[in-house]
């Protein structure tokens, strides 16, 4: 346990549970850490490389110290929320608060090129139900990633994904394609048209992205070729389609059920499937995911053929309209 003295009271800090991690901004992050929570402003400013010196001498990193204890107290925890080798987020927890740090060490981790603190990001919203929207496909097709927990829907930490599905067709043997599969015209899914799951306006289209080979992907064009419907204050999301296929232009009022474009391979997809997801937003960066909502389905999950009121994506499921 570390005492000093701020404003004439004695505080004392316990041992902090730091984040894990072995890059060099992680060890540099844990003398950071320690420098604060021994009021030892000498320490911290000996880790300052020497831009950061000349920027924040050491009567200012004296008073960035007492200002920090003084403003939360003592740091308590940390959990890593983002980083690379040499620059880590970290959210940070003190006894009356919590702050966001940002680090930018060295490569050698042995000095801090940057440093802030700040307010910690807002707890994610809960996840809200759309309103009820028809299916965006004709026909059966496979639910291969969807539902509430990360094992079933790779797409739950991403926040305007977070009740995203990847959906495609199987046939009685649960494969996705005929022949050997190197070819999209090999993949049922493909070419198959995607639907208006409601009526509302198209706010964005994205067209010319190549679809890829099978088995290859385009990080760098992630959704691919979409289409952004509004739907009075709800925003539906159609991603991979084949370039070209696309229907609808920015402004156009489409109807319920109207055809966008077709199903294909285009940006960060592996093989011919639809990416669908619903937000609370246009863009996005700024978007929060909503569980989507559908009427009319008929679901076979395992050896049950259900036909429920509203249906609600999860791995696995073999889903039609009804």
């Amino acid at each position: 346990m570390i005492l000093f003295s701020l404003l004439g009271l004695a505080i004392a800090c316990e041992p902090v549970t730091l984040a894990a991690g072995t890059a060099p901004v992680d060890r540099l992050h844990a003398q950071v850490v320690a420098a604060f929570n021994d009021s030892d402003a000498n320490a911290l400013f000996a880790l300052w490389s020497p831009v950061m010196a000349a920027a924040v001498p050491l009567a200012e990193t004296e008073a960035l110290v007492s200002g920090m204890l003084e403003a939360r107290g003592c740091l308590v925890s940390t959990a890593r929320t983002g980083t690379d080798a040499t620059n880590g987020v970290y959210a940070i927890t003190a006894e009356r608060g919590a702050w966001k740090m940002q680090l930018t060490s060295s490569p050698d981790g042995e000095q801090v090129l940057g440093l802030s603190f700040g307010e910690p990001a807002a707890p994610p919203p809960d996840v809200a139900d759309s309103k009820p929207v028809r299916l965006p496909f004709e026909g059966e097709w496979k639910v291969f990633w969807g539902g509430d927990s990360r094992e079933d829907n790779h797409h739950v930490e991403h926040p305007s994904q977070r009740r995203a599905a990847d959906l495609m067709i199987v046939d009685e043997s649960g494969r996705s394609h005929s022949k050997d599969g190197t070819k999209n015209d090999h993949y049922y899914a493909y070419g198959k048209p995607i639907l208006a799951v409601a009526s509302g306006t198209v706010v964005s289209v994205v067209d010319g992205v190549a679809d890829n080979v099978p088995g290859a992907m385009n990080p760098y064009f992630a959704p691919g070729n979409t289409v952004i419907l509004e739907h009075d204050g709800e925003w539906s999301v159609y991603s991979h389609l084949i370039p070209g296929s696309i229907e609808v232009a920015v402004g156009d009022r489409v109807k319920l059920g109207a055809k966008l474009g077709h199903c294909g391979n285009s940006g960060n997809s592996s093989e011919p499937h639809l990416h669908f997801q619903m937000q609370n937003g246009p863009l996005f960066e700024d978007s929060w995911g909503l569980r989507p909502v559908f009427e009319g389905a008929k679901v076979t999950r395992g050896e049950e053929t259900l036909e429920p009121d509203y249906y609600r994506f999860q791995r696995g499921d073999l889903v039609r309209g009804r």
